[in-house]
């Protein structure tokens, strides 16, 4: 507690701490190493910090520099811009058509394809409605068999707005 003023309260925390810091030093000086056995070296002139002289960084030529950055000028030719426009253009064209005959034929591939997925949705659809048919009775027992039968059995089910709308007098009601 030395070099503490007494004024100063000290919470039991702190006592607590300095009591633990003085019987650590205590120990340290029975066993005989209160003392470092060491001393700290002096800095003297003969330890005088080298400084490294840095070389100079040489950039590696495998980097693109541009020609402004390298002093060079300018290199023109005598190509004319025009010609090299018109070679593109034609080049564009004739890619451009390999294309479209590449599109044609894959529109007669996804042609047939969609005809297919048509057929067998179509077919899935009808297998479903005679599934259904089994279901879907009148109240006499027995499923209608023409369209103006269906209709009459949907306005009944739903009401009269059953089947309105858009293409109402095209639907098919089987």
């Amino acid at each position: 507690l030395r070099g503490l003023p007494r004024t100063m309260e000290l919470s039991e925390y702190e006592l607590q701490r300095l009591a633990h810091i003085q019987r650590n030093h205590e120990m340290l000086v029975r066993l005989g190493l209160a003392e470092p056995h060491f001393e700290k070296e002096t800095r003297g002139e003969s330890q005088v910090k080298r400084t490294r002289t840095r070389k100079p960084i040489v950039a590696p030529e495998t980097l693109r520099r541009s020609a402004r950055m390298k002093g060079e000028r300018p290199q023109y030719t005598s190509e004319k811009i025009d010609q090299f426009g018109e070679e593109l253009d034609r080049e564009c064209e004739t890619t451009g058509k390999r294309r479209k005959t590449n599109v044609d034929s894959d529109d007669t591939d996804g042609e047939i394809a969609r005809r297919e997925i048509d057929e067998s949705t179509a077919a899935f659809l009808r297998e479903a409605r005679a599934a259904l048919l089994a279901f879907c009775t009148v109240e006499e027992g027995e499923a209608p068999e023409s369209a103006g039968a269906w209709k009459e059995e949907a306005t009944r089910r739903w009401g009269a707005q059953a089947g309105a709308g858009e293409g109402a007098s095209e639907r098919q009601w089987e």
